[in-house]
């Protein structure tokens, strides 16, 4: 609906669909590599980042623009994550703060991640656990 809602009627290759990250995406690739992929408020839980990055890395091809939007909840666990997408993926990251209503005395940090797949990513070998 959102889809519909907000493009163009004469754009026709806009389209959302449910992922299980991780998972084969053989199937999307009918349709892919993408343009751009969207990822947002999808890192809440870091424990599935592996599996998110795995997605990613899968869906998207060297002209393909990953636009990761999220709220800070954990910034040394995401700063973590950003480092290993970071072998895979040349990232801008950019920090906006949303102050709520003085009387709440909070403020929230979003981020927006810009992201280009890397042609040559250098990946380390990794060790098993002694």
């Amino acid at each position: 609906m959102n889809i519909e809602l907000n493009t163009d009627p004469n754009f026709h290759h806009i389209t959302a669909r449910e992922l299980y990250w991780g998972s084969d995406v053989s199937d999307f690739m009918k349709d892919g590599p993408y343009d751009i992929l969207i990822v947002s408020e999808c890192i809440y839980n870091l424990q599935y980042g592996p599996q998110l990055l795995q997605s990613m890395r899968d869906l998207s091809g060297p002209e393909t623009i990953i636009l990761f939007a999220y709220a800070e909840r954990q910034p040394e666990n995401e700063a973590l994550y950003f480092q290993t997408v970071e072998k895979y993926f040349d990232l801008t990251i950019q920090s906006f703060t949303h102050s709520f209503p003085p009387a709440t005395n909070k403020t929230s940090i979003h981020k927006v991640v810009h992201m280009k797949k890397k042609l040559n990513p250098i990946i380390e070998e990794e060790t098993p656990n002694a």
